[in-house]
């Protein structure tokens, strides 16, 4: 059964043969890893695809980061990473770019 499963600890934790990361990750658990994860009350389970989630420090330094570009559309992921020195995915500079007017 494909599942999206959360932990509530940081950085996540192992749980019916899985790694679960804190900021979750889709699974295709059996039924007995799924009863096994559900007991637990570290992992929120949620069907489906879900939203995903950044970190609040993350856009904003990548907000600031497009005003020392004097960005006038979303720069290029690579440009954004050597600028900030964390590793920029699109969805990540897409969500700051969202907020940089917010």
């Amino acid at each position: 059964m494909m599942v999206f499963v959360k932990c509530l600890r940081r950085p996540g934790m192992r749980r019916a043969g899985v790694y679960i990361p804190h900021y979750g990750s889709g699974f295709d658990l059996t039924e007995a890893q799924l009863a096994q994860i559900s007991a637990d009350p570290e992992f929120v389970i949620e069907s489906g695809a879900p939203e995903p989630t950044f970190d609040a420090d993350q856009i904003a330094e990548l907000v600031e980061a497009f005003a020392v570009m004097d960005a006038k559309e979303p720069p290029k992921v690579s440009d954004l990473g050597e600028l900030v020195k964390f590793k920029v995915s699109a969805a990540l500079r897409d969500a700051a770019w969202a907020q940089r007017d917010a």
